[in-house]
């Protein structure tokens, strides 16, 4: 097999202006994997430049693995992320607010279109803001179309807008992250900071964090446009009312979606400044409307609004076409909502997949489960199971691992590991590699073995320690005592070799994939690790040799016929320590462990059946 070699990512700040506003926009998801990219004449129209930009800005970003040239001529085409050499590190602070600074500029009306961007080095200082970090903010607006790209010299140019579909913000493009997905679940619902980090098992800070990141990407101040803009944004299903919408005045009508819409109170107040005068007033009716909607807080009011329809879409955040109102306005009495909105039947639909899943077994709390792993096995959208899975976060059901998420329980899942530990070792001196008398393996040997910590085999050594299978003086090995506390399971018999033997690199990648897929403890579907199994005893019984009596074999020959666990916790543990004693057997990786067995050890004669 050739050689893989693995080729660092380049930094985006190798590529032309028109190339890195391309990589944005296939980064932030505006062109998806496997999108053909549009015409090189429509890409310069839209980003005003010539057509020989585009065409080397796309030959560039080939070159980077991003897009891919069809066969017959029928243009570019994204490729999947994987396959990038390219990576787009986060936006820097001053270049953040060089964005927040012109975005707000251009969308207020202060520069209109056809106007040219500020240019003088004096008025950006004052931002704090160089000129590395204004061609930044620039790409990033022109991503958005907002601007022209500046080429040759030429200034941006604000490009016209249709106020009524604001450009949407190219870090919102994206989607939500599953943890910020779960956060959004639980504002809407009304629920603290405090109670969020509680629930989710994260510290303050980071939940603090998260929000603050959500709030960025969307443009949105306040607790309240936060639950705006991501049910606007389609981020999350509006939480469920408890009863029909209230019946609403126009007064009470225009202080919702001020709230929804509007950063601060200061600016809420003078939206209502016919209706009421003071902010201790204005405070009186917002709880006032907060209680007759049966809210817990102004969040869940507002995530109520969209419940009943009476907020959308049509007004987002950066984009609000909410006018100030310095009027009292007309009573006019709106008619009841017969009940609350419907929810998203796909996503009710694959929550209650997930839960018959996690119910029956397949998905078992310390796997890590993924947006892209579930929709793979649901063959459902990514989008559709990471909107899912933040629905069960939010409700407890799921909980937080490593970019993902996995049922609860996994502590005690964790804490129950050197029991387990404890039995396999049972099963091994049953079985024979530790005759009485004789000591076990160093604790770090049996760690590598198990793939495990060595701190859970010290775990492990102490039960057998304190139950009297093992003695042990000060810090002296561990002692076989006594083999009779434990009866050895059912053993398999050895298959018989089937189909050709793999060959080093071969073996070398089962091995690799099995071990790699305990440790990043990533969710594989049964049926994949039922047949990693079998392929894996196959290629033991290859490689293994009657007149061999050392112990990596005998330790291979007595993982190959342990029956395999049920769950997809342990058989992933047991499909990476059988990997392992293969892989000691068949010297892929370098394994010094030595042993010396007592003369005249019997083993077991293990028959063999048909594969």
């Amino acid at each position: 097999m050739p050689t893989t070699v693995k080729q660092r990512r380049a930094h985006p700040r190798v590529l032309s202006d028109a190339a890195a506003v391309l990589f944005m926009r296939c980064d932030t998801g505006r062109y998806r994997a496997g999108q053909h990219l549009p015409t090189a004449a429509a890409l310069a129209g839209e980003l005003a430049v010539p057509v020989t930009d585009v065409v080397a800005a796309r030959t560039q970003l080939s070159g980077y693995g991003v897009v891919t040239e069809g066969r017959a001529g029928d243009g570019y085409t994204v490729t999947p992320r994987d396959q990038w050499v390219l990576y787009r590190p986060p936006v820097s602070g001053p270049a953040r607010r060089a964005v927040s600074f012109l975005r707000t500029g251009i969308r207020t009306g202060h520069y209109r279109a056809g106007a040219v961007l500020p240019d003088e080095a004096h008025l950006w200082s004052l931002v704090g803001v160089t000129a590395e970090h204004r061609q930044e903010a620039c790409l990033i607006l022109v991503c958005e179309g907002l601007i022209t790209l500046p080429v040759g010299g030429a200034p941006a140019v604000v490009r016209a807008q249709d106020p009524a579909e604001p450009a949407a913000s190219c870090e919102a493009a994206s989607g939500p992250t599953l943890v910020e997905a779960a956060l959004a679940a639980l504002l809407v619902r009304g629920v603290t900071n405090t109670e969020m980090a509680a629930q989710l098992r994260l510290s303050r800070t980071t939940t603090l964090h998260h929000l603050t990141r959500i709030g960025t990407r969307l443009a949105a101040s306040s607790r309240a446009n936060r639950v705006h803009a991501v049910l606007s944004r389609g981020w999350i299903t509006p939480p469920p009312a408890h009863g029909p919408a209230p019946v609403l005045d126009g007064n009470d009508l225009l202080l919702l979606r001020s709230l929804a819409e509007l950063p601060d109170r200061v600016a809420i107040g003078d939206a209502m400044a016919g209706v009421v005068s003071t902010p201790k007033a204005l405070s009186a009716r917002i709880r006032e409307l907060t209680q007759r909607s049966k809210a817990r807080s102004e969040e869940h009011l507002v995530a109520l609004g969209h419940t009943w329809g009476l907020l959308g879409p049509s007004s987002q955040p950066g984009g609000s076409r909410l006018r100030v109102r310095r009027e009292a306005a007309p009573p006019q009495a709106r008619p009841p909502v017969s009940g609350p909105a419907p929810s998203d039947p796909p996503v009710d639909g694959i929550v209650s997949r997930i839960l018959l899943g996690v119910e029956d077994g397949r998905y078992v709390s310390g796997i890590r489960l993924s947006p892209a792993a579930l929709a793979s096995d649901l063959g459902v959208p990514a989008a559709t199971a990471s909107r899912a899975m933040a629905a069960l976060l939010a409700e407890g059901v799921l909980e937080p691992l490593r970019n993902g998420a996995t049922p609860a329980g996994r502590q005690a899942v964790e804490a129950g590991r050197p029991e387990y530990l404890a039995d396999r070792i049972r099963d091994q001196i049953a079985f024979g590699l530790y005759p009485v008398g004789r000591p076990l393996a160093h604790v770090t040997s049996l760690a590598a073995h198990f793939v495990s910590s060595p701190h859970q085999l010290q775990a492990a050594a102490r039960i057998l320690l304190a139950e009297g299978t093992v003695a042990r003086v000060l810090s002296s090995p561990y002692l076989v005592q006594d083999d009779s506390r434990h009866t050895t399971p059912a053993r398999l018999p050895l298959p018989v070799p089937a189909g050709r033997r793999l060959g080093p690199a071969e073996t070398d990648a089962l091995i690799r994939s099995a071990r790699g897929r305990w440790q990043a403890r990533s969710y594989t579907a049964p049926e994949t690790l039922r047949g990693e199994w079998e392929l894996l005893r196959n290629t033991a019984v290859h490689v293994l040799r009657a007149d061999d009596a050392t112990l990596p074999t005998r330790r291979l020959l007595e993982a190959v016929t342990l029956p395999a666990p049920d769950g997809s916790y342990l058989r992933q543990w047991h499909n990476a320590a059988l990997a392992t004693a293969l892989q000691s057997l068949t010297h892929t990786e370098c394994h010094t462990e030595r042993h010396t067995d007592s003369p005249g050890a019997a083993w077991p004669e293990i028959p063999r059946t048909p594969h």
